[in-house]
């Protein structure tokens, strides 16, 4: 028992046993005399601290006369006689198991966290966690050593050290090591001479030894060696601690490794134009499972992920070299991949470059342009799961301090609506210059005869050709706005409908002007593909001008639905007329004009652009027999088996 002030004022008999210390002596110190709370200096403050906080437990350890400590379970209480306030402390002396851990494996055990808290980089961190295990467990010298390809290779090493020294390699199969990282022995491994010696410790006493892991994977060993004066086998609490060295070390490297590659994604983030824009975790979660362990380093990954894969651009980041370290999730979406798919392989080879040889050597050629710290942008075809689109593609070196080429950027934004809308609008320029040219010569040619024929019925003939080409100048300003209105539409407009009640509609206007119109399903049985709802109009426009090639009672239009690939439909419509004029069949084929190839109808522009803005593709058959339209169209859901 003692008083506020901390002076033992009684005291039982086993404490005078235990201690050493008479009871006379005992009344006569502070409690402060008594106890050394966990192996500290500062006992005063320590043990002040134990004693407020009463109704606990702790563990404090009990300064015996003769100079020896011993670890004691205290729990302290307040007792009120009259007007004073006591303190009463009991102890309990913990029964002894073998392997339990002493002091010093206390004070070692918080030495290593401190110490590995402490550190910053990988050096400095191994060099005072194997000088902590040294002194620890009285060993000459520890090492941490790399692992790679059968071959060990010491990499640090405790200070003062000389056994080990930095860069020392051998076999690993000459080593003790090779038992400690294949399973061999139990983790961690421990010899002593008499109990088992291996036959590489012929010049020491003992050896403790512990796989150091890096992720998944063995990165090597540390070792401590020496220990020629000890006496028995290592204790549990030694072996622990060996064990827990080892993961902190492997933690450390990790982290590290990890902390330079995201500084080198940081360092990508301030490469691009519009990072907000560019690069917008996830997706990264590998990347940076070790950085997160501290505020900066969450700020810093937080970062990161709200730019990396918070767009719907295409990014990845690349090696000088074009091998792929990280890539976004729009990228893997776009392609249909895995990211197994992509880390670790070469950019060029990817699946989206397989519809070309040229487009693939150009990118081969962007990335060794850049390796060598040229910067290359432009606009390419590339492929996803359905279609060929385009993007407008960029590689951008990343240097370090030194201005070498560590890392390349490449970002592809999808620019494929408005390349083919850019194409669209530049084939019906061309086509309205051209009959605009040339009407306007025939309306000079037209307007000029009228003041020189000598009676009005040929004057009537010229106002009937003027006239027949105002209306053509009619229907072609209506054309042209529907064209606005259809390509308006399937920029705003996600709407699908099935493909067998999308043609019935079309045709519906057909069987007007046609003798026989005929639908022919060969799609597999049960299944119901979905188009987009704008490829109506593109039908429709087909079957119009197939009826314009079928002018006599004999004309007959067939429509057949096919599946001409995984997920893709062929409409094909047909006709036994007098044939597509190939000016448009070119139209309809590749969406050309020359000057001397010109469509003669612009309802043809607007169907091929229809076709191209779903990511589909048109073919054209003429022979003296008719016309066969091929519309080829990716599918905007799967082929679905009707329920």
């Amino acid at each position: 028992m003692s008083a506020s002030d901390g002076e033992i004022v009684e005291t039982t008999g086993l404490v005078s046993r235990v201690t050493g210390y008479s009871k006379a002596e005992l009344l006569a110190m502070p409690l402060s005399a008594l106890f050394c709370a966990a192996g500290t200096d500062d006992s005063d403050k320590q043990v002040g601290t134990a004693l407020s906080e009463t109704d606990g437990r702790s563990y404090v350890v009990l300064e015996c006369a003769d100079g020896t400590r011993t670890t004691v379970e205290q729990h302290s209480y307040t007792v009120r006689i009259g007007p004073q306030t006591y303190v009463c402390t009991t102890l309990r002396l913990p029964a002894a198991e073998p392997g339990s851990l002493t002091l010093p494996g206390k004070d070692a055990f918080r030495r290593l966290h401190k110490a590995a808290m402490e550190s910053e980089s990988v050096a400095d961190t191994a060099q005072r966690l194997l000088t902590l295990g040294c002194d620890y467990l009285g060993a000459d010298a520890g090492a941490l050593a790399r692992i790679d390809d059968a071959t060990y290779t010491v990499e640090y090493t405790s200070s003062e050290s000389t056994v080990y020294e930095p860069g020392q390699s051998m076999p690993l199969g000459e080593t003790i090591a090779s038992e400690v990282v294949t399973g061999a022995v139990t983790d961690p491994a421990t010899f002593v001479v008499g109990e088992g010696q291996h036959s590489s410790l012929d010049a020491h006493g003992a050896y403790a030894g512990a796989p150091v892991t890096v992720g998944e994977d063995t990165y090597g060993v540390i070792e401590f060696t020496g220990l020629a004066t000890r006496e028995g086998a290592f204790g549990q609490s030694e072996r622990e601690f060996v064990d827990f060295t080892a993961q902190w070390l492997g933690s450390k490297i990790e982290q590290e490794r990890q902390s330079k590659r995201l500084e080198r994604c940081e360092m990508a983030l301030e490469t691009v134009d519009e990072p907000a824009h560019t690069l917008e975790t996830d997706a990264v979660d590998d990347l940076l499972s070790h950085t997160r362990g501290t505020t900066a380093s969450k700020q810093r990954a937080r970062l990161f992920d709200s730019v990396f894969n918070q767009t719907y651009q295409f990014t990845a980041l690349l090696e000088p070299d074009g091998t792929v370290i990280e890539t976004n999730d729009a990228t893997l979406e776009f392609g249909g991949f895995n990211r197994a798919d992509m880390v670790g392989k070469p950019f060029a080879e990817a699946p989206w470059w397989s519809h070309s040889e040229t487009v693939r050597d150009r990118v081969w050629d962007a990335l060794k342009r850049a390796a060598d710290g040229e910067s290359a942008r432009y606009e390419t075809e590339v492929r996803d799961r359905q279609e060929v689109g385009t993007i407008d593609f960029t590689v951008k070196p990343v240097t370090n301090e030194d201005g070498c080429v560590n890392m390349l950027v490449v970002e592809g934004r999808d620019i494929t609506k408005q390349s083919r809308h850019r194409d669209h609008l530049q084939v019906m320029q061309r086509v309205m210059r051209h009959h605009m040219r040339n009407d306007l010569t025939k309306l000079r040619g037209f307007t000029g005869a009228l003041y020189t024929l000598p009676d009005s019925e040929a004057q009537s003939r010229y106002f009937e050709r003027i006239e027949a080409i105002l209306d053509k100048w009619t229907d072609m300003t209506e054309k042209t706005r529907q064209i606005g209105q259809v390509l308006e539409e399937q920029r705003h407009s996600q709407a699908t409908t099935a493909v067998d009640e999308l043609v019935a509609h079309a045709t519906a206007r057909a069987d007007e002007f046609v003798a026989e119109t005929r639908i022919r399903n060969d799609l597999p049985d049960g299944v119901t593909p979905h188009l987009p709802t704008v490829m109506r109009e593109a039908v429709s426009e087909l079957l119009g001008n197939a009826a314009d090639a079928t002018p006599d009672s004999n004309g007959q239009i067939t429509v057949t639905l096919s599946q001409t690939a995984d997920d893709w439909v062929g409409i094909t419509v047909a006709d036994n007329g007098f044939g597509l004029p190939d000016a448009e069949a070119s139209v309809l084929r590749t969406g050309e004009e020359t000057p001397l190839n010109h469509g003669q109808g612009i309802g043809l522009c607007m169907v091929r652009m229809i076709v191209k803005q779903v990511g589909g593709d048109v073919s054209v058959d003429v022979t003296q027999g008719g016309t066969e339209v091929t519309l080829h169209v990716p599918a905007s859901e799967s082929l679905r088996k009707r329920g």
